[in-house]
C-alpha cells in the first residue's frame, strides 16, 4: 500500500510553463523543517488519541498473550496500523505539490487510482 502510493506519486508531470521563481535550494530551512516537525507532531497526537480512544471503549480487552499461539489478534496494533495508513495517504495528498513546478495532482491518473484503491 505505502510503497505503491510512493512510487506513483512522483509520476506527475512538470508544469507546462516555466516560472522565474526557483524552488527552495535547501531542505534545511525554516519552512521545510517547520512543516516536517508539524506533520510529525500531528501524526503522533493522532495516534496517541486513537490509542486512548480504543482503550476507552467498553468492548476493549487488553491482549493476553498465549505463547503457544502464532496468530495473535491485537486491537492496539490494528488501530494504530489503520490510522497510520490513512495518515500516510493524507500526507501523500498534502505533499503532492502542484503549480508552479508540477502539474495538478488530478493529471496523474495512476496516482488517483492508487489513492482511491487505498482509501477503499
Amino acid at each position: 500500500l505505502v510503497l505503491i502510493v510512493a512510487l506513483v506519486m512522483e509520476r506527475t508531470g512538470a508544469c507546462d510553463r516555466l516560472v522565474k521563481r526557483r524552488p527552495p535550494g535547501s531542505l534545511v530551512s525554516f519552512p521545510v523543517l517547520f512543516s516536517l516537525v508539524g506533520q510529525v507532531t500531528i501524526q503522533i497526537v493522532t495516534q496517541v488519541l486513537a490509542y486512548y480512544y480504543l482503550r476507552a471503549q467498553p468492548w476493549f480487552a487488553p491482549l493476553k498473550r498465549d505463547p503457544d499461539s502464532d496468530n495473535i489478534f491485537c486491537y492496539e496494533n490494528m488501530v494504530l496500523f489503520s490510522v497510520s495508513c490513512f495518515q500516510y495517504i493524507a500526507l501523500a495528498i498534502a505533499f503532492s505539490t502542484g503549480a508552479p513546478y508540477r502539474k495538478p495532482m488530478y493529471t496523474n491518473y495512476l496516482y488517483l487510482l492508487k489513492i482511491g484503491r487505498a482509501v477503499q
